[in-house]
């Protein structure tokens, strides 16, 4: 078929033979759905254009229905020739070769319903997604593809997974006539730039057309892994507007314009690219929250995939420590693809807890005793003198799992609950120089057994079920969730504490469902028939009974 797309720029896309393409409303909607307005799709396109953008890819073409997703989700023709595509400017869509099947007649069956050929076709390449074990049916759809007059690429996912050799091989097997472009996506955003130019070394070997690379920013090293590319030989370079795109982002499209201009010999104008990130991209980065942080570093050095670190992100129940946890366990398991089974079975261990009884009696320790209590918010830093000062004169120093906001020294016991954040610590805890409470069955074997034999650990059993209500009996607590707030209070107070004073645990923002589930066990634990007093000595949203640090010194 003959495309009727913009003027093809394949040869001259710049002086340097470099083209550059633009992926943002692709890999940008799995952050909102893919769900654009459409004035700023066309400012978008404008923009671009004046930067000297060679191509961009609309969205996906695809079978599956979402629940609801947006233009970019399934890019129709309809909408398109609604759009005024700049002059020199080649748009295309990204399909799913998982998608397609694996016989060439399905392939050949979805490929017809995914694009069928209108007489007004302008979508004038297309971009296929394989999995290494994928490169097969892939072949085959880019064959097809190219038969009715696409320009293709295809686009080979987590290459950080197979050595150079293993690519090597896979490349051998790949026909060059099948595609005109072969991309490496660093989809696990683990790679270095050493590694990158290894790699596209690598593939030059048997690919004779031109390479392309798509970075993903999760270890803060896209800009870097896209301009080592260039120089070890790729021609075809990926980007997206503020790095919008799955998991931590990509290639930022405003940073590497200015590397380009350099390499290409010619400047382009980014005065509209610079307004449309100012009023529509920046504020949606705000509410999405895309961007590098510690936990995609984290998990792309354990081979996880993004996907798992967006989506726990995105849901405000789960702190930083759980989020952090989550990824430790993640890495103990195949996490290279998203899986939602296994997101939903990782996120449901952080709350479903059901941990025998334990042999500690807490009455032993905590009868008529005075505890101070110290969590990790901001207040036990800011007043740790104080704190210090005090812990001279309690009986009992417990902090929460293993915070240590004064001297180690004075901590008389750490104490832990969260099914997670245990699994994350445990190798920590048999050097802390002291005891930890904590439900027994929730610690790993070899580190249980170490702790035993150096009896370190006082076992008290946690079941949770968001329908109990908070109670205590010798070795154990049932709660709605593994909240150490909660199971600190039902250790010390069913052990006969006469006083606890709180320090750290400073609430969430009103904004945060959490504070509701926090507030809602702790007032309940506040209602039980206990003797002992619960008092915070630091400022604290959580509403229960203040005093302060001060008075109690003075």
């Amino acid at each position: 078929m003959a495309n009727l797309g913009s003027k093809d720029r394949a040869a001259e896309s710049a002086p340097s033979g470099l083209t550059w393409l633009d992926c943002t409303l692709r890999d940008g909607g799995y952050y909102n759905s893919w769900d654009f307005p459409f004035d700023v799709i066309q400012n978008y396109l404008d923009a671009l254009a004046g930067c000297l953008v060679d191509r961009v890819e609309l969205g996906f073409r695809q079978l599956q229905e979402k629940n609801y997703a947006g233009f970019a989700a399934y890019t129709p023709n309809a909408l398109i020739n609604q759009l005024v595509i700049p002059p020199g400017l080649k748009i295309g869509v990204m399909i799913n070769a998982g998608e397609l099947g694996s016989t060439a007649v399905e392939i050949e069956r979805n490929l017809a319903i995914m694009l069928p050929h209108p007489p007004d076709q302008r979508i004038s390449f297309v971009r296929l997604a394989a999995h290494i074990d994928e490169t097969g049916s892939a072949s085959i759809a880019a064959r097809i593809l190219k038969k009715n007059g696409f320009e293709v690429c295809l686009n080979l996912m987590q290459i950080s997974e197979v050595t150079d050799e293993a690519l090597r091989e896979i490349v051998s097997r790949l026909d060059p006539a099948c595609a005109d472009v072969l991309y490496l996506a660093d989809s696990l955003g683990s790679l270095k730039p050493r590694e990158i130019v290894s790699i596209v070394k690598a593939v030059q070997e048997n690919w004779p057309n031109p390479i392309g690379i798509h970075a993903h920013d999760n270890g803060g090293l896209a800009i870097a892994n896209t301009l080592a590319a260039i120089e070890a030989g790729a021609t075809w370079v990926d980007s997206t507007v503020t790095g919008m795109g799955r998991g931590a982002g990509n290639t930022q499209s405003e940073i590497l314009v200015g590397h380009l201009d350099s390499i290409r010999g010619k400047r382009g104008d980014t005065s509209k690219l610079d307004k449309l990130i100012d009023e529509y991209f920046l504020p949606l980065q705000l509410e999405c929250r895309w961007g590098v942080n510690s936990h995609f570093v984290r998990a792309g050095e354990l081979g996880i995939h993004p996907t798992y670190v967006q989506e726990l992100l995105n849901n405000s129940v789960y702190s930083s420590v759980e989020i952090d946890a989550a990824i430790t366990e993640l890495g103990r398991t195949e996490s290279r693809r998203f899986s939602r089974v296994l997101l939903d079975a990782t996120a449901n261990s952080a709350i479903t807890v059901e941990s025998s009884p334990g042999t500690f009696d807490q009455r032993n320790v905590f009868a008529d005793k005075e505890v101070l209590f110290l969590g990790s918010g901001r207040t036990t830093e800011n007043h740790q003198e104080a704190l210090e000062l005090l812990a001279e004169k309690i009986d009992i120093v417990v902090s929460a799992n293993l915070f240590a906001p004064i001297n180690q020294s004075r901590i008389s016991y750490n104490i832990a609950c969260h099914p997670l954040k245990i699994v994350a610590d445990a190798t920590e805890y048999p050097f802390l120089g002291n005891p930890i409470i904590a439900p027994a069955g929730l610690i790993p074997s070899n580190v249980r057994a170490s702790l035993e034999l150096a009896a370190s650990i006082l076992d008290v059993g946690l079941s949770t079920d968001l329908r109990s209500l908070p109670s205590a009996s010798i070795g154990n607590v049932i709660l709605p969730l593994p909240q150490v707030l909660a199971y600190g209070l039902m250790v010390f107070l069913s052990g006969g504490a006469k006083r606890i004073l709180l320090s750290g645990f400073d609430g969430f923002p009103s904004d945060d469902p959490r504070r509701i589930e926090e507030q809602t066990v702790l007032s309940r634990i506040l209602e039980l028939d206990y003797s002992g007093e619960v008092v915070a000595i630091t400022p604290s949203k959580l509403s229960l009974p203040h005093s302060s640090v001060y008075k109690i010194l003075a």
